[in-house]
Formats: C-alpha cells, structure tokens, sequence
C-alpha cells in the first residue's frame, strides 16, 4: 500500500463489528520519535550514503529528544529524503489511537492501506444501523430511534454497495478495450450488461467524443448492445435536516441515488462523523470472521512543511589490514620455462565495510608494488 490522501472505501459500523470485539489502544508520547535520523543515497553525488536529520519543530524544546534511525534504499534525492522524515515525524504527533475489531468476511470489501470509516457506541462515536425499506434520495427511514439535540448540525452517511452512473451505447470492442458513444466524467469502477456480470474498469480515455474503457476481461460483455456504468462502494454524506427530536425518519438534502434496504447508515454531529481509519492489517479472527486492525487517519501528516533538517557527518570509516594467514611458493610451466609462483591467503577484518583487499609486492626488499586486488 502507498501511503498517500486517500478517500474512505467501506463503513465498519455497530452494524457489521461482531458485538464485544471493538477496542482501542493509544501509544505512549514517551514511546514515539520526535526526530529522525534518516539514511539515503544521493544521486548527486555518486549514490554514496548520506544522512540527515530532522527535528520536529512542533513539540516544546523541553521535551526529551527520541530519535528514531532509518535506512531507504530506494530514495536518491534530499527532496524525498526530508519528506519521509517529515511524514514519519507527523504520523508519530499525529496518529494516537489505533481501533481493533472483528467482522463477518463477507462484508469486508477493503484491503490492507485502504482508508475507512468507522463507528461504535463505546466511545460514543456516533450512531449507526441499517435502513429498512421505503428510503428515497431525500428521506431515510432508520431501523433505530436517534435523537438530536438542539444547537447542533447532524450529518448523515450512507454506504452504496453500486450506484449505476450512466449506460453507454457499445460501439466496439478491440481486445480488451471497450469503445462507448460519447464522454462520459462520472466515477465508474466496473462495466456490466445491463442485469447481467461485470467487469473491472483498469482505465478511462476519451478521443474524438467517445470513450475507451480497458476491461480485465472483454469476453464478459461481448455482445451486449449496451453497458452499465457502475461505482461500487460509494459513501455519500448529506446534512440533516430535521427539527431536534427523536426520530426514526430522517430528512435529507438529496443522495445521488435513492439507497436500498439494509444498506449501512452513520449519523454523528457534522464535525465529527467520519472517524477515518487506515487498515493496517487483516488476520484470521473466529469462525467466518477476520480481525481488522486501523490506525487513525488524519490528512494534516501530508503536509510536508516544517521541521528543523540537518545533515549529519558521516563517520570516518577506518579498517584495520587483513591478516596474512600463510604464504606458499611452487613453479609453473610458461612456455618453454619455468616462473616461480606464490599463493598468499588472508582473513579479511571483522567489519560490514569491508569489501576487497588491495595487494602490493615487494622483491627482495625493493619498494612495495601494487599488483591488483
């Protein structure tokens, strides 16, 4: 996974956590880094190794300083270097609180890096359910009474397993790129028959007033006459617009779509209803279940702006000769006469530096030659 801005791709709600897996964990100030000491190689310089360091300038100088040391093989500018730095420092300020639970696998639709919203009643993060039917674009009917308090504005979000965005008339299909009359500017991910099987849409290009769609797997489609345009997994959110009160209806400025039975709902005050979340890791949990564990998501670490930076010397490396083990003589033919040969064997220093020896010569007490290495 890349770690960059990214939007939420599904809802964990009291709707779909298994009941009594929900916790949270926060890390110690005293345990996190507030610089870092980073190693790079710079392309300007003949990719030899250099390290910086960077201060974050956002904690009080009476903190004590913890400095954590890290090594990129894969970065060559001083640019990207100090960027790193600094996303590592924001994300160790930034990110307290990491939320661990299970869910049925079958309603997992995210991966590890994927970004997603979450809500539980323990923390007192809102409220969540599932819609009954009767919902249209701008009424929601809850499965739940909520009550909302005067003062406050209330936001609501709802997740769409598929919203149809268009249908295009098909005018060929050359291997796996499909050719649609017209532009279309809506998000799709998938391409279908009109009630029928889909296929993942890889990319999206216009020429000439029409659209190509490469698919994973034209075969699918081939034949249909037209094709859906399809969004998976959309989160809309909207304000609410009822009086305070408890209710179990809720008015709404108008969704894209109007959402269907048991799709997932979040309610919370406008501020503070999307509890954004990274996925760091899915494992085995119970029976049909996996466990997630996310750590908070806050876009405020992307910005790669301050930090004190300081390049830090590098040590002189020194290493000690190797150790001459033994040294043999014998005679080899070469042409038609005879050279005396020696055979010199050594061990090479204790020490990660080392990569060769260089050998010199000396003949009968003459000046120390070098001969190669």
């Amino acid at each position: 996974a890349i770690e960059r801005p990214d939007i939420p791709k599904m809802m964990f709600s009291m709707s779909n956590i298994v009941e009594g897996s929900f916790g949270l964990s926060w890390l110690p100030m005293s345990e996190r880094a507030n610089a870092v000491e980073l190693s790079y190689f710079d392309e300007e310089d003949d990719y030899k190794r250099r390290t910086i360091k960077v201060y974050d300038d956002m904690l009080p100088s009476s903190v004590p300083e913890r400095v954590s040391s890290v090594t990129l093989f894969g970065v060559v500018e001083q640019e990207r270097a100090v960027n790193e730095a600094r996303l590592m420092l924001n994300m160790n300020r930034e990110l307290l609180q990491t939320a661990t639970f299970e869910a049925a696998n079958d309603s997992i639709g995210c991966t590890v890096g994927d970004v997603v919203l979450v809500q539980h009643e323990m923390p007192e993060w809102g409220e969540a359910g599932r819609l009954k039917d009767g919902s249209t674009v701008s009424s929601l009917k809850l499965d739940r009474e909520v009550t909302l308090e005067a003062g406050k504005a209330y936001n609501v979000l709802v997740h769409f397993p598929y919203i149809v965005r268009g249908t295009a008339t098909v005018i060929g299909i050359t291997g796996d790129t499909l050719r649609v009359s017209g532009v279309w500017n809506q998000e799709f991910t998938r391409v279908r028959c009109p009630g029928g099987v889909d296929v993942a849409a890889l990319s999206v290009s216009e020429f000439d007033g029409d659209t190509y769609i490469a698919v994973d797997k034209s075969s699918v489609i081939d034949g249909c006459a037209t094709v859906e345009l399809v969004d998976t997994d959309v989160i809309e959110e909207r304000g609410v617009n009822n009086e305070p009160g408890t209710h179990t209806e809720l008015s709404v400025i108008a969704f894209s779509v109007a959402p269907q039975q048991f799709d997932r709902w979040m309610l919370g005050e406008a501020a503070l209803v999307r509890r954004r979340f990274r996925v760091q890791s899915i494992t085995a949990g119970t029976e049909d279940t996996s466990e997630i564990s996310a750590i908070e998501y806050k876009e405020d670490v992307y910005n790669f702006s301050g930090g004190v930076v300081t390049p830090v010397e590098p040590t002189p490396i020194t290493l000690p000769h190797v150790t001459i083990d033994g040294v043999t003589e014998d005679y080899i033919v070469v042409g038609g006469g005879r050279r005396t040969r020696a055979t010199v064997a050594w061990t090479p220093p204790d020490n990660q530096a080392y990569v060769e020896a260089d050998v010199y010569v000396s003949r009968d007490g003459s000046e120390l030659r070098y001969v190669g290495r």
